[in-house]
C-alpha cells in the first residue's frame, strides 16, 4: 500500500487535550493527536471506549468541554460542523449514513453544499465522483435506500468527498459489510491516502491496519489515549494490552 514521506510534513490536523462529554457524562479525556497529509491514523479501542465521541468532538457534532482543535494551524474548537467542512474537514459517520429517501445524484448534491468555492465546479466534481464510484453512476437516479450495503457505504464516503476535505474522519467503514466490500473499501482509503489526504480512520479490523492500511495508530480506552504510534512498531498483542491493561 502506497504511504507519503511525512518527514516535511506538518500536521493539518492538531487535537490537543480535548475533553467531550455527552451533558455531565465525560466520554473522552484530554485527548491529543495529530493528522499529517497523505497518512492514515487508525483509531482503536473497545466499545465504549470514546472512538466515536472523540470523532465527534473533533468535527463539531459535540461541543468540546476543554481542549482545542485546529485545521490548518486555524482553531476551529468553537465552529459549528458545517464551518469546519467549508475549512476543509468532513466525516463519513457509521452506520452508511445516507438520505435514504433522496437518489444517489442528490445525496451528492447535498455534500457539494458543504464547500466553499462557488457552484460553478459542481458538474467537474459530480463527474469526478461518478469516474471514482461507477456503480453510483449507473444508479444515479435511483433512491439511495435501493442500494446495497457496500454501495451506500460507497455513496457516503462520495458525499464527504463531495466538499474536497483535507482532513477525512471516518467511523467503522467495515461495519456490516462482508469481507470482499470490506477490502474495496479499505483500497479506497489507501488511493485517497496516496492523494495526499489526512485520514483519521476507526476500525476493529486490528490485523489489516498493522497489515499496511494503518500508518499510525492510537489506542483509547475509557475516554483516554493509553498508547500512540506508528503502526510499524506495533504488533496485535501490543495493542490488545494497550486496551485491556487497565481493567
Amino acid at each position: 500500500m502506497t504511504t507519503t514521506d511525512e518527514s516535511n510534513s506538518q500536521p493539518v490536523l492538531d487535537v490537543a487535550d480535548l475533553q467531550v462529554a455527552y451533558g455531565d457524562l465525560v466520554a473522552v479525556w484530554g485527548a491529543s493527536l495529530q493528522l499529517v497529509p497523505g497518512r492514515i491514523t487508525a483509531l482503536v479501542g473497545r466499545n465504549g471506549a470514546g472512538k466515536t465521541t472523540l470523532l465527534a468532538g473533533i468535527c463539531g457534532l459535540l461541543p468540546a468541554r476543554s481542549g482545542s482543535v485546529a485545521l490548518d494551524g486555524r482553531a476551529v474548537t468553537g465552529l459549528p460542523p458545517w464551518k469546519r467542512v467549508r475549512l476543509g474537514m468532513s466525516i463519513v459517520q457509521e452506520g452508511k449514513q445516507v438520505f435514504r429517501d433522496l437518489s444517489v445524484h442528490d445525496n451528492l448534491r447535498v455534500g457539494l453544499r458543504g464547500r466553499r468555492s462557488g457552484r460553478g465546479e459542481d458538474d467537474t466534481i459530480l463527474a469526478e465522483l461518478y469516474e471514482r464510484f461507477p456503480v453510483l453512476g449507473e444508479r444515479r437516479r435511483e433512491r439511495a435506500g435501493a442500494l446495497s450495503g457496500g454501495q451506500q457505504q460507497m455513496l457516503a464516503i462520495a458525499t464527504a468527498l463531495a466538499a474536497r476535505p483535507r482532513v477525512l474522519l471516518v467511523d467503522e467503514p467495515s461495519s456490516g459489510l462482508a469481507p470482499v466490500i470490506t477490502d474495496q473499501v479499505f483500497e479506497l482509503l489507501d488511493r485517497l491516502r496516496g492523494e495526499g489526504l489526512a485520514i483519521l480512520l476507526v476500525e476493529q479490523l486490528v490485523d489489516e491496519l498493522l497489515g499496511g492500511i494503518a500508518d499510525d495508530v492510537v489506542v483509547l480506552e475509557r475516554g483516554r489515549v493509553t498508547l500512540r504510534d506508528r503502526a510499524a512498531n506495533l504488533s496485535a498483542e501490543t495493542i490488545a494490552d494497550s486496551i485491556y491493561s487497565s481493567i
